[in-house]
């Protein structure tokens, strides 16, 4: 609800035009990196007074209770002051999930495991899209009062869960990786930042460019939860196949994916092809998220701080995406307010390809040592 159906609410609700979108995701970013980095530290120095468990109640009950502002207050405030909380609270909340998915689980079973949890989460974040439809005619804001009442569902859960995540076996777990695991961390790492850049900058400006397309209001969050619907068919495969973890060719998949999606949503002029943009973006982002997640948590022993980094990278992505687009807009002004209404602006595209270069050149790197160290160790062994 909060990182895709936000920008269609403040659109309708709270009369955001492209730039302040863009601006408030901007700041959603960078609340998300501050506080996904510090998510190990601040959960190490509460660990005196409340167990992991507990914090995660904390945090979700904290929510619940910031999502009644739209029913008590009106002013846009209030839209900046919920996403801000729900941005610097939900990044100290998934490490630890993160750790409780990872932690004590190996190599096919830490796959299996995020398996069920990638359909999961990725499944429920579409959910929200579909549910919001019949209250974009009306007051979409009282879908942020709704989601409270999940969000304490969600706290009734952690009374199955353990008050700390299970303890990891490092020794164990260096059986199932290889010496290519970091490199191929580093390089899902840029990859998957590269992949929050693109969707960072296509969200907030996704319901001025369905407008454009003329799709129905009640239609346009469903037709935005597209590619997250894409999403989860991937993971779900890659649940089940064996072969894409420890292979370059997934990385390259998804990079090669990615962009080609992005490219098909920025030009489109029909739903047909938009959607189908959306389709191979949502691809992309699954196979990329699901590979970035595992290598991130093979490597780092599947502690709070190894999810923290991961974190980070999608928070930097948050960050970046819309950074790109009021650049763009910004460096466009004339002096008419009418030119930062202009979705994908020439500029804009610049600035994402100079970025995609960038992260492909920063992606490719790792690739280039991994291959110099296996000729080395031939060479050893000849």
């Amino acid at each position: 609800m909060l990182w895709n159906g936000i920008p269609f609410i403040t659109e309708k609700d709270y009369a955001f035009g492209e730039a302040r979108n863009l601006l408030l995701y901007l700041c959603v970013g960078t609340v998300y990196i501050a506080s996904a980095l510090t998510a190990g530290v601040v959960q190490r120095s509460l660990d005196r007074w409340w167990s992991p468990r507990t914090i995660l109640a904390v945090v979700l009950c904290a929510q619940a209770l910031i999502c009644l502002l739209p029913a008590v207050a009106r002013g846009e405030w209030v839209i900046w002051t919920i996403t801000v909380v729900f941005s610097a609270t939900s990044a100290l909340l998934w490490p630890i999930v993160e750790s409780y998915l990872s932690a004590g689980r190996h190599g096919n079973a830490m796959r299996t495991a995020m398996g069920w949890w990638n359909v999961a989460w990725m499944g429920a974040v579409a959910v929200p899209l579909w549910l919001m439809a019949p209250l974009m005619n009306t007051s979409p804001r009282w879908a942020i009062v709704g989601l409270g009442v999940f969000l304490l569902l969600a706290a009734c859960a952690l009374r199955w869960f353990r008050t700390h995540p299970a303890v990891h076996n490092v020794e164990l777990s260096q059986q199932h990786t290889t010496d290519e695991y970091p490199h191929l961390l580093r390089s899902a790492r840029i990859t998957l930042a590269l992949s929050y850049v693109l969707l960072a900058a296509l969200s907030p400006l996704l319901p001025f460019l369905l407008s454009r397309l003329e799709i129905l209001d009640t239609w346009q969050t469903p037709s935005a939860a597209t590619w997250m619907l894409a999403r989860v068919a991937v993971v779900a495969v890659m649940w089940k196949i064996t072969f894409w973890h420890g292979r370059w060719g997934t990385l390259l998949l998804g990079g090669a994916v990615l962009i080609l999606g992005f490219i098909l949503i920025i030009t489109a002029h029909t739903l047909p092809v938009l959607l189908l943009g959306l389709t191979l973006l949502g691809g992309a982002m699954g196979i990329v998220y699901y590979a970035a997640l595992y290598y991130a948590m093979s490597v780092g022993a599947a502690a709070v701080d190894a999810g923290g980094r991961h974190e980070a990278l999608i928070g930097l992505g948050y960050a970046m995406g819309p950074a790109a687009g009021l650049a763009a807009l910004f460096l466009s002004h004339d002096g008419s307010a009418a030119v930062l209404e202009i979705s994908f602006h020439p500029l804009l595209i610049v600035f994402i390809c100079v970025l995609t270069i960038l992260g492909a050149l920063l992606a490719a790197m790792p690739y280039r040592k991994a291959r110099l160290r296996r000729r080395s160790a031939d060479i050893t062994q000849r």
